[in-house]
């Protein structure tokens, strides 16, 4: 898998918890909303190598919190 790959999957997931989490928040929820913050409206197609490698590391660091 690569980078634009996995980073398109997360933005994926990140978007459906995001949808399905309870109203009172989920535990990871600010990590997913800021997630999807990074990668909402994302033409993950477009990408370069060196854009989506960036992408990838920021979307890192929101897991990390």
């Amino acid at each position: 898998m690569s980078e634009q790959e996995a980073l398109q999957t997360i933005a994926t997931i990140a978007e459906w918890v995001s949808d399905e989490a309870r109203e009172d928040g989920a535990e990871c929820g600010d990590r997913i909303r800021a997630i999807n913050s990074v990668t909402d409206g994302v033409d993950f197609d477009a990408l370069d190598d060196e854009a989506a490698l960036d992408l990838f590391h920021a979307v890192l660091e929101r897991f990390r919190g």
